[in-house]
């Protein structure tokens, strides 16, 4: 009799006890059993195991998807269009990051291989103390490429606007896309994607290339594409 007096004791000073009070009058989380308890964390836990393994997933399609149209050999490439991709430009010292400047090398020395008609510099443009577009222009002319030959487009924020300008820009045309080895299969996607019919020319000689930083900066702007080509389009 006083252990079933001591039970309700109990059950009552639980029922009227503050911490139970905040979780709700009608809450009953506290009599779950432990089994589902310890589910319900275990699949807690496992989300952002889930999500990488996603965010992976995308990257390594991607480059098994792209991975016949990208080259390192300017002689393998055909077509009119060249795309060279923006990247930093150092105002200050007035010349283009050692990324950048690659990019250009390798448009200078497949546009000089012939059968090219138009360079498309795509960057950011939209401020008159830093354009990309321009900066990369003055690079190529003050290497002898003629002013009449590129074509500047100020809009590229992005890799998949850049894409899309070109495709605006190009409707029937074959264009070579410029760029990192790095950013290439994210790049030849993305312009295969909204229609454009490229092939990608590997710029290989930017050593300043880290591993480490541009994995994983090109893990999040793959899925980044992905969200944009399937929720944005």
């Amino acid at each position: 009799m006083r252990l079933e007096t001591r039970q309700a004791r109990n059950e009552q000073e639980r029922d009227t006890h503050p911490f139970y009070q905040l979780a709700g009058e009608s809450s009953t989380w506290y009599n779950l059993p432990v089994r589902s308890v310890l589910k319900g964390i275990a699949l807690a836990a496992a989300a952002p195991l889930v999500l990488i393994g996603v965010v992976l997933g995308l990257f390594i399609y991607t480059r098994v998807q792209t991975s016949e149209f990208r080259t390192v050999n300017p002689q393998e490439t055909t077509g009119s269009v060249l795309l060279v991709f923006g990247a930093r430009y150092d105002v200050k010292r007035d010349r283009p990051s050692e990324a950048l400047q690659n990019r250009l090398d390798t448009a200078l020395q497949r546009y000089q291989q012939g059968g090219i008609d138009t360079i498309y510099l795509s960057g950011d443009g939209r401020e008159t103390t830093y354009n990309e577009p321009d900066a990369m222009r003055r690079y190529l002319l003050a290497r002898g490429v003629p002013i009449a030959a590129m074509e500047l487009d100020p809009q590229g924020l992005s890799t998949l606007e850049s894409c899309q300008n070109a495709r605006k820009r190009f409707t029937d045309a074959k264009l070579i896309l410029v760029t990192n080895a790095y950013h290439m299969p994210r790049a030849v996607y993305a312009c295969r994607a909204v229609g454009l019919d490229a092939v990608g020319l590997e710029a290989t000689n930017h050593n300043g290339d880290r591993f480490t930083a541009n994995f994983q900066r090109e893990l999040l702007a793959t899925a980044n594409l992905y969200r944009e080509l399937w929720f944005t389009q």
